[in-house]
Formats: C-alpha cells, structure tokens, sequence
C-alpha cells in the first residue's frame, strides 16, 4: 500500500508532521480519506483521530493492516466536537471553501484547539505569480484543446465534463483571514512544484 500510494505530496506530509508533532499529542485530521499519509505515522504510535464528511468503505481493512485507530464522520463547517486537540492538520481541502465558509473554518478549529495549539494547513493551490497566471491560464487550456484535436483525428472519443475546483487565495489574504480569527504564522514551507507540473499531459509525461 505504501510504495503505491504513499509517495509525492502524501511523503512531503508525513515528513512534516514527524518533524513539528510528537507522539504524546491529540491529533486531529480533517479531510482524511483514506489515511494515505497518516498511515505511517498511526503506525509509529502517533495519536491521529481521522476524519471526513464519511468513514471510508476501506476503514475496517486498513486497521487489520496498519493498526487500530479511531475515524469520525466530521463536517467542520457545521459539526461541533465536545472535545479539544494539540494538533489540528488540514491537508488540501480548504480551497474548497469560500472566503465567509474559510471564516467559519477558522473560527470552529480555534475552538477545537488547547491553548497553544497548532494548526498545519496546506491551501491546495499554487502561488500568484507570472508562471502560475500563464499556466493556468494560457498553457493548460491550449495543451487540453491541442490533445482533443488529435484525439478527434485519430477517432477517440472523449465526454467533456466541468468541475468546480475550488477557490484560490494569496498567502496574504489567507494568512489574514487565519489572524482575524485568533492564529498566528510561525512557519510557512512551500514546495512540491511536481505537482503542479503534473497537471500537464505533455510535463507528466516528460
């Protein structure tokens, strides 16, 4: 399981809480899925409470394999918790969220939090600035469009489907909204500019 899933982003997480948690602490984690990077660390004996809108079909297979742990069905934006935790870890999923449902994001994790807590978000998107406005913008509708031509003339047939992917923000307005609602920044890492990269056919493939 681990040498399939646990690899790009997922390691980069798993590295960074071993490096900024410890064992003793109450962790919670928001959005969890199927555990990919918490795994690991539930293994080497750190306290992580999981959680997401549903408890995974894969729950019951994944304690048998790694070990047993505990998986709460949580909506943060409207679900109160009566306990409180060290640690809160929110890892891709608050681009989801607009500015007044990051607001309420922020408020009901400052409640679920001890005194001194920390909070580690990763907002899920990459930094504003020249290369990511042109890629976003120009390169990647450009690269979809050339691949359907050439699918069409080679006679593929594709479904074109939307998705609503999220809201995007800059650090500052992000980092602002978490002040008014009581955090402070001590740290801010950025990295994993391969993921951004794989969005592209031709950069994936290359």
């Amino acid at each position: 399981f681990l040498e399939k899933y646990h690899v790009g982003r997922y390691k980069l997480y798993t590295t960074f809480v071993r490096k900024h948690l410890s064992k003793k602490e109450k962790i919670l984690s928001l959005g969890s899925g199927r555990c990919i990077f918490e795994l690991p660390l539930l293994n080497d004996g750190y306290n992580i409470t999981c959680s997401d809108l549903k408890i995974p079909g894969c729950y019951e297979a994944s304690k048998k394999i790694f070990c047993n742990y505990k998986y709460i069905k949580l909506n943060i934006l409207e679900d109160n918790l009566d306990q409180k935790f060290n640690s809160v870890i929110c890892i891709s999923i608050v681009f989801l969220f607009t500015k007044k449902e990051l607001e309420i994001f922020f408020g009901k994790i400052y409640n679920l939090l001890e005194s001194g807590g920390f909070l580690i978000i990763d907002p899920g998107g990459s930094k504003d600035n020249l290369f990511s406005l042109i890629y976003d913008k120009i390169y990647l509708p450009v690269e979809s469009y050339f691949i359907f031509l050439l699918s069409k003339l080679f006679g593929r047939q594709y479904v074109l489907f939307k998705k609503h992917h999220g809201y995007r923000f800059t650090d500052n307005e992000f980092t602002k909204l978490a002040k008014e609602n009581g955090f402070d920044l001590l740290q801010m890492n950025e990295g994993d500019y391969q993921q951004e990269l794989y969005r592209s056919k031709l950069l994936s493939f290359l």
